[in-house]
């Protein structure tokens, strides 16, 4: 069993990478909220100033009840719809045009509106003529 000193401590320190995470994922959701940059960072600001205000807190009890209630408010006023990049998971581009596998798996079918067994593997669609 751990001591209570090395249990404090092991908790403020998930703690701590918890306040990392609730601070980022409030600054990632403020994007949509917002209409400009300028107002991005104004908002930013007062959200940082209210973490700030936290940051010298020592009781793990206190630190918990703080953290919580912050995810909690985070839950509540989290974007309905959030911004996702086109270019991720969830996003409009998302694999849109998937690379070619490299092991071939994949085969093009060249002899498009031909009659089955009448394409011969050497024809190309550049030259477009049949042996």
């Amino acid at each position: 069993a751990l001591s209570p000193l090395l249990a404090a401590m092991a908790g403020t320190s998930q703690q701590a990478l918890r306040v990392v995470h609730l601070y980022r994922a409030v600054i990632r959701d403020l994007q949509p909220y917002t209409t400009n940059r300028w107002m991005w960072f104004a908002e930013k600001e007062k959200i940082r100033a209210r973490f700030e205000a936290n940051r010298n807190m020592t009781d793990p009890m206190q630190i918990e009840t703080t953290l919580r209630s912050g995810e909690a408010e985070f839950q509540k006023w989290r974007h309905p719809d959030p911004y996702t990049t086109p270019y991720l998971f969830g996003g409009s581009r998302y694999m849109r045009n998937p690379p070619m596998p490299a092991d071939g798996s994949i085969s093009m079918a060249f002899d498009f509106g031909r009659e089955a067994g009448t394409w011969d593997p050497r024809d190309t669609p550049a030259t477009g003529h049949h042996h």
